[in-house]
């Protein structure tokens, strides 16, 4: 008879956010030790996952167990699957950090386990193309990640997916092998364990599951290790420990070795029976979900990139200790860089451990940090001007032009870009600007969609405060630059806009300097960019990314979607594309532009969006520097924002 493939991956994470340094040898001994022992008592395979961090900490804390996991490695009744040193988040980082992540990481399982994985878990199930390419650039043969949000990434009905096979990675290299995971089954196990489902329930459904002949592998369990028989604290609400959660989980464990329908395998082993070159080639090129994530959408990856204490700048600093002279410079610095780059800083981080981080950076002298500064004074230098051969006011406009290239600037609208694009045999040819509301026929759309705006809603009471407000800018040149100044308010805080116009290189920046007004419950977005061209109804739109890797992907509008919609009431965004090296390229019937910022100082999270009407189509973008959900507890002072439009030559 033939046997269906099963398979257990626990994960076990001493750097959990909401666990205390001071707790880290309880979790051992209530968790990490019965979880050896449960399953060698009854002669089950699993897999562990575990950071190269948290295995020094064990090591430290707990050589017994050390020994105990070594001995089960030897007899095949363990496989050690690979996280990297830290646990972070592969699409949100550069790519020489995401391969140091692993280098270091594979040196440690070789110190400590003499092992060297062949399998790697996608970190927080955070999967991206750049991050496939990593895998196969470090050697790894097998990566495990969530199915459920892979098939919606690409539009694939979920029981289709499950029942393909699929690899992954660029053509240059071997490609890896993808063993999915189910979030509904492995939240079941949990359910069950934390004694919310009947052991006769539980042995019903797992049952079934098993019958199905379609999957490569059920997966049983796939996630922490720290949730029985212990709670790490994150949320008010968790379940109280009603029973003995590890015994409960060796006796389904007793039950299922009875099923002679399947055999519960090493993740290793279910792939070894896969031949590469029979595979599907699994790539996403869809904008709509560009990096699935784990579980349900309230964990999109907004929540290591601006959530959190204050995501978005303890990733910029991370950037720009990366870019800083002479670190890292050595194996210890780089672990204690990756150590910064930790998801589990970004999430729901005890005071303790964030003062632990915030103290490590004090002590790297980035007091030049926000040097957005130096240039708003640099600015201060421009000499005031009425007239400029480049420079033409009309109405309510302002229009910069050359022989090149134009943009248009709305006054009554706080500067905001009424229209902008290339200049060609003296005619101009829009790429961004304003769709007036009425443009629209769906009453869905009927509002003005703009471009270089700025817009915060209060997520406490609901306000809203934007920069489209009647404006008279002050407008100075130096040189090839012309800058317009002007300001608007947030309650009573004063923030002022510039725009950095170079009509040599045919860039427009824009700098909002905050007077260190203190961050709040809120979302902060910038309008960057909304498509207005003369063929509103066919806009053949891409926009390249490097999402982890060293290649910057293509990614296209194949399906309607809003980034920036809320999930929930707690939720405020739902995906996005990130960019580790702060630009976005576009093409658009054509035409190219690219959106710019530094990442050593603003670490945006851009939020795309398209939506269909019968005269034409809106597609916008988005910059966001925080979005809200169930980890944020924003601190610290708005710091300036900065980023860049630049107007590609036409051929």
């Amino acid at each position: 008879m033939k046997k269906n493939n099963s398979f257990f991956l626990f994960h076990l994470n001493l750097a959990f956010s909401s666990i205390e340094d001071s707790l880290h040898e309880e979790v051992i001994n209530k968790c990490y030790f019965p979880l050896l022992e449960v399953f060698s008592n009854n002669d089950i395979k699993l897999g562990i996952e575990i950071s190269g961090w948290s295995l020094e900490k064990i090591s430290e804390l707990s050589p017994k167990w050390i020994l105990a996991f070594k001995e089960l490695l030897s007899q095949n009744k363990c496989e050690l699957v690979a996280s990297g040193y830290s646990q972070i988040i592969g699409p949100l980082v550069p790519y020489e950090v995401n391969i140091k992540n692993h280098e270091i990481g594979l040196d440690v399982y070789k110190k400590i386990l003499n092992v060297i994985p062949e399998t790697v878990l996608v970190n927080e199930m955070s999967y991206s193309n750049g991050v496939a390419e990593i895998y196969q650039e470090i050697g790894y043969k097998n990566m495990i990640m969530d199915g459920d949000n892979l098939s919606l990434s690409l539009n694939i009905d979920k029981y289709d997916f499950f029942s393909k096979r699929y690899c992954a990675g660029s053509n240059k290299k071997n490609k890896v092998k993808i063993l999915p995971t189910d979030s509904i089954i492995f939240q079941k196990f949990q359910r069950y364990a934390h004694s919310n489902l009947s052991k006769e329930e539980y042995i019903n459904y797992i049952k079934e599951l098993i019958k199905d002949d379609k999957r490569l592998a059920l997966p049983i369990y796939c996630n922490d290790a720290e949730i029985f028989n212990f709670r790490p604290g994150r949320f008010a609400e968790e379940a109280e420990i009603e029973n003995d959660e590890w015994h409960r989980i060796e006796n389904i464990l007793k039950v299922l070795k009875t099923i002679d329908s399947h055999k519960i395998l090493l993740p290793k082993e279910i792939c070894d029976q896969l031949d590469v070159r029979d595979l599907e080639h699994l790539k996403i090129d869809s904008l709509s979900y560009p990096v699935p994530v784990k579980k349900q959408r309230k964990y999109n990856l907004a929540r290591w990139a601006i959530t959190g204490r204050d995501d978005s700048y303890l990733n910029a600093v991370c950037n720009s200790l990366l870019n800083k002279k002479n670190y890292p410079k050595n194996v210890n610095e780089w672990k204690e860089l990756l150590y910064l780059w930790s998801s589990d800083h970004r999430t729901h981080v005890t005071d303790s451990k964030w003062e632990n981080v915030t103290g490590i950076i004090k002590k790297k002298n980035l007091d030049n940090f926000d040097e957005s500064k130096i240039y708003e004074k640099n600015a201060s230098s421009f000499e005031k001007i009425q007239d400029h051969k480049n420079i033409f006011e009309y109405k309510n406009l302002i229009e910069i032009k050359t022989d090149a290239f134009f943009v248009k600037f709305n006054k009554n609208k706080g500067l905001s870009i009424f229209s902008a694009g290339l200049i060609k045999d003296e005619k101009e040819f829009c790429i961004l600007g304003t769709l007036e509301h009425g443009f629209f026929d769906n009453i869905e759309l009927g509002a003005d969609f703009f471009s270089g705006a700025f817009v915060m809603q209060d997520m406490k009471d609901a306000n809203l405060v934007t920069d489209l407000v009647k404006v008279d800018p002050v407008i100075s040149y130096q040189k090839e630059v012309i800058a317009l100044s002007t300001d608007f308010k947030i309650g009573k805080a004063i923030v002022k806009k510039t725009i950095f116009i170079n009509i040599k290189k045919m860039s427009i920046n824009f700098l909002y300097s905050f007077n260190d007004r203190r961050r709040s419950r809120e979302t902060i977005r910038l309008s960057a960019a909304t498509i207005k061209t003369d063929e509103m109804k066919y806009i053949n739109f891409n926009v390249h990314s490097k999402t982890g890797s060293n290649i910057a992907h293509k990614y296209v509008l194949d399906r309607e979607f809003d980034h920036g919609l809320p999930v929930s009431h707690r939720v405020s965004s739902s995906s996005g594309l990130p960019s580790t090296d702060g630009e976005l390229k576009f093409e658009i019937n054509g035409v190219g532009f690219d959106v710019c910022w530094d990442t050593s100082r603003n670490s945006f999270y851009p939020l795309f969006s398209y939506k269909k009407d019968k005269n034409g189509n809106l597609v916008r973008l988005h910059l966001s520097e925080q979005e809200i959900d169930d980890t944020s507890k924003p601190s610290g002072t708005n710091r300036s924002l900065e980023y860049s439009i630049k107007f590609n030559k036409s051929n």
